[in-house]
Parts: structure tokens; sequence; C-alpha cells
């Protein structure tokens, strides 16, 4: 893990509670901290938000979260999955753009070996296709998100992940 947090070009990782309000939106973390300090002071901290899929691979996403006037760090934005808990890596050359979005896909580093790193490898590969297909197509009018590309072609990706995950949980069992 370290190796990954110093290729993110952090120093070491924090790990955060999700400590959000109603107004906050999952995926949407630079407006929530960008909302939540306007309202309770401190700054806004970008980095990294780091998982693990054990045998498999370290996934970062961009990331932000509030650093309260205390010198605490929070995640202020809910998981769309519910998760409690966020392992970020302070890196503050991260930015979003004017309105909030990410500008990076994620990034990776494999830890499976074998005959499952090659499907990792191409899981890796379709995924970041696919956010650099929403990165390029994702538009701000009038502050209102949409997506202006093809929806049966991320649906696609989608697929395509789906079935590679599959197979790779198949060889990891």
């Amino acid at each position: 893990m370290l190796d990954f947090v110093a290729k993110l070009g952090g120093e070491m990782f924090h790990i955060l509670n999700r400590d959000y309000q109603n107004e906050s939106d999952a995926g949407n973390c630079f407006n929530n901290v960008k909302r939540h300090v306007l309202m309770n002071g401190g700054d806004i901290l970008t980095g990294w938000s780091v998982r693990f899929w054990p045998r498999v691979f370290f996934e970062a996403e961009q990331h932000a979260v509030w650093h309260n006037p205390d010198g605490d760090l929070f995640d202020v934005t809910p998981h769309a999955q519910g998760e409690k808990l966020t392992c970020f890596v302070i890196d503050k050359a991260v930015v979003f753009s004017e309105h909030g979005l990410a500008t990076e896909v994620n990034r990776y580093m494999p830890v499976a070996y074998g005959k499952r790193l090659k499907l990792v490898r191409d899981l890796i590969e379709v995924a970041q296709a696919r956010q650099r297909y929403q990165l390029e197509h994702t538009m701000v009018t009038d502050g209102l998100v949409t997506f202006h590309g093809n929806d049966w072609l991320l649906e696609k990706y989608r697929e395509k992940m789906a079935e590679l995950a599959l197979q790779i949980s198949k060889k990891i069992k």
C-alpha cells in the first residue's frame, strides 16, 4: 500500500470518518466540501480516496475532504455503497474542474499475479476507458451536470467490467 501511496504523490494515508450532512451528494465531493467550508470554515483538501480489492488491486479516485479549522480531516461526502470510512491520500496537485468535476481517471496498482494478472489488467484498461469517455462527455450547463455521450457505449463498458470482475472473482476462490 505504501508503494501505491508514493506513486500517488502522497507521503502517507489517513483513515477518515464520513461525516456528511443531508445536502451532500454521493459522487460530488468537491462541491460538498466547498459548501461545507462556506458554512463551517476550514479548507478544501484534495487528493485520492483509496480502495482495496484483496488479491486484485488498489484503486485511487480523485477526492476532496474537509480540513476543519482545528486541523482535523473529515470526509463530508456519502459513499454510494454506504462505506463509513475513507482511506485518503493528500495530493495538492489534484485539481477539479471549475464546476467541481473530476479531471482524471482513477489510478490503479494491480496486486494480482499469475493468470489473474492479465484479467486484472484488462479490467483496469476497460475501467479507465469508461472513465475517460465519461470525463470527455460530461457537461455542466446552468449548474446542472449532464452526460452527452452514448449511454449504450457506457452500458457496454459496464457489462465488460462486470464480466471481467466475475472471472477474477472465480479465480480468487
